[in-house]
């Protein structure tokens, strides 16, 4: 079975070619192995969304005379709508757009049509079909011989690609089975986790190929010899037999007709390797007679699973020709007797061979840092941490400015429950303070400067708002907390009586006087309970309160206090009475009493 991915997504699309193959393996999912693969680098979502984020720049150039793409935020907007349109057509024959304070505080607004976006990306549509053509030609295959043509990519869901597409695969219907925007990202998981030893997953073999022409060259040499071609498969090796005797270096580098589209010419080189050792070991091998010797090296390079190229190992090799004798057990009878045939010789190869060194002296596309470029690198790396850091609370600081800006009236000074608890004073200064900071955030909104100073700057402007609405707050928390600190004290009252009753009956080593003092505290702190909320209530509720809850709750906690105090007291030891002319025998742990001797005995027992 034969298929053709078509992925298109938001930057560029790729075309792949596969054919799957059953496996008779229990736990097999199969195998692929992929014939043909072809990309266009620069076709995607983003292209069309530049297509009309152009056309709308143009539009208000005739209207305005004036270009908005010449400033970042307005180029970005411009896109930003572009993309939402391009969504909208893909559902709708037509969309509006309709952008205020585009650029110079003029506004944009026109109608945009199916017909209009499909006519501005002419040129895109018209390379949908090119990678198509390049991969089958790679896999040396038509159309014809496709069994299915499978979409994905999020730009799949425009209508005039799959218009296009469907037209050029003929009979063949495309397929939507796949969840276009997960795809990639599942099937790249799914690899990562069969290639793991920390994950058990069903065997999937996976055949590849590379889609580049490399090539090499030696030291001292203008010209490239081809190593890997296109479409070889990966994970595989090829060994050159190189006839130098000094040391010497290979360049491996893209074809010049395969090199990667995003890559140009002068960074085509992929890598230098420097051979050492081999000068050592030729001079090793000399001969007086240097017939039938043959010296020369061997370098094995390696295609590996990531469709990278490396040199795997080099060796230095020794080829002697020499005369050895052939062996045999065969005799020759003449008459009863058995002889031996003449002894015979053959020529034959002598193989020597010897690892060599090498070392990447170069790697053109990411080359090693030095100490001093990792230490600049690390520095712009912490720079730019510092820098979106201080972006999140710049964000950050204007939000919650907005939020306050916008929720205080709703939330407060239109709030029913809160209008007890501000003058008309307060909701004066409020509404002023209000009134004063939308006007400044409107003049005041720079994406560009990230400070230290656009923060505080937005903090002091949030205290032009808090300094009043927060003892607003306070007032409104310290009335609901006084309710519930009442029910808290009574309940603590109702307990310590009942535990005073149990003390009474039950704990009779607690004296009556223990108990009164603790009756004592209970009227104490009722009759402070009671003044307290009363002296409170008389007050009105805009006017900070004279005692806070937390400091009814602590004094109402005392009689908690006490109260475990007394409950914890210990039960007195009973005291031990000794009768007279009765001795006491200590335990055994304790120390013998001395014997008692026979007339205190007799004395004893007399009485």
């Amino acid at each position: 079975m034969i298929t053709l991915f078509y992925d298109i997504g938001s930057i560029s699309t790729t075309v792949s070619v596969v054919e799957y193959s059953q496996n008779k393996e229990k736990n097999s999912l199969g195998n692929i192995k992929v014939l043909g693969v072809a990309s266009d680098e620069k076709l995607g979502g983003a292209y069309f969304d530049n297509v009309l984020a152009n056309y709308f720049a143009e539009k208000f150039i005739e209207k305005y005379k004036q270009d908005p793409r010449v400033e970042k935020r307005p180029a970005t907007r411009l896109v930003e709508e572009a993309q939402r349109l391009k969504h909208i057509l893909s559902a709708n024959n037509e969309a509006h757009l309709s952008i205020e304070s585009l650029y110079n505080d003029r506004d944009l607004s026109m109608k945009v049509t199916r017909e209009d976006f499909e006519k501005l990306s002419e040129s895109l549509l018209l390379r949908l079909v090119d990678p198509i053509k390049e991969a089958l030609i790679t896999a040396n295959l038509t159309m014809d011989d496709i069994d299915y043509f499978e979409m994905s990519g999020g730009s799949s869901r425009i209508p005039a690609i799959q218009e296009r597409l469907s037209k050029f695969a003929n009979k063949l219907s495309l397929s939507y089975s796949l969840n276009a925007d997960e795809a990639i990202a599942m099937g790249a998981s799914f690899f990562g986790a069969s290639n793991s030893p920390s994950f058990h997953v069903k065997t999937f073999k996976l055949v590849d190929i590379t889609p580049y022409q490399i090539n090499f060259a030696l030291s001292g040499s203008d010209k490239d010899i081809n190593l890997f071609n296109s479409n070889d498969e990966i994970d595989s090796k090829k060994t050159i037999t190189v006839p130098r005797t000094e040391d010497f270096s290979i360049t491996l580098k893209y074809s010049p007709n395969s090199i990667p589209k995003s890559y140009t010419t002068e960074n085509s080189i992929i890598s230098t390797y420097q051979i050492n050792g081999v000068t050592k070991t030729m001079s090793n091998w000399t001969f007086e007679d240097e017939r039938g010797k043959k010296k020369k090296v061997k370098a094995t390079f390696k295609l590996n699973r990531y469709g990278l190229v490396e040199l795997d190992s080099v060796n230095a090799i020794l080829e002697e020709t020499v005369t050895v004798r052939v062996e045999t057990n065969d005799t020759i009878k003449d008459g009863s007797n058995e002889t031996k045939p003449e002894p015979t010789y053959k020529k034959d190869t002598k193989t020597t061979k010897v690892d060599l060194d090498f070392k990447m002296t170069e790697v053109s596309l990411v080359k090693q840092l030095t100490p001093e470029q990792l230490k600049a690198s690390r520095e712009k790396i912490n720079n730019v941490e510092k820098y979106e850091s201080l972006k999140r609370k710049i964000s950050a600081a204007r939000n919650t400015l907005e939020a306050t800006l916008y929720g205080t009236r709703d939330k407060i000074l239109d709030n029913p429950e809160f209008k007890p608890y501000f003058t008309v004073t307060e909701q004066n200064n409020i509404n002023k303070a209000l009134d004063e900071l939308e006007v400044w955030l409107s003049d005041n909104y720079d994406e560009g400067t990230v400070d230290q100073s656009v923060v505080d700057t937005y903090n002091t402007k949030l205290r032009t708002i808090t300094d009043f609405t927060n003892p607003i707050h306070d007032r409104h928390r310290e009335h609901r907390a006084r309710k519930e600190v009442v029910g808290f004290c009574k309940n603590i009252f109702n307990v310590t009586n009942q535990a005073v009753k149990y003390m009474k009956d039950n704990q009779k080593h607690i004296t009556d006087e223990e108990r009164q003092e603790l009756l004592d505290l209970i009227t104490e702190k009722e009759k402070y309970l009671s003044d307290t909320i009363s002296k409170q209530d008389k007050l009105p509720l805009f006017e900070a309160p004279t005692v806070l809850a937390a400091e009814i709750k602590k004094e109402c906690g005392k009689v908690s206090e006490r109260t475990l105090i007394l409950a914890k007291k210990p039960v007195p030891k009973p005291e031990t009475t000794i009768e007279k002319n009765e001795t006491v025998i200590p335990p055994q742990s304790e120390t013998q009493p001395e014997e008692v001797n026979q007339e205190e005995t007799e004395k004893k027992d007399e009485l």
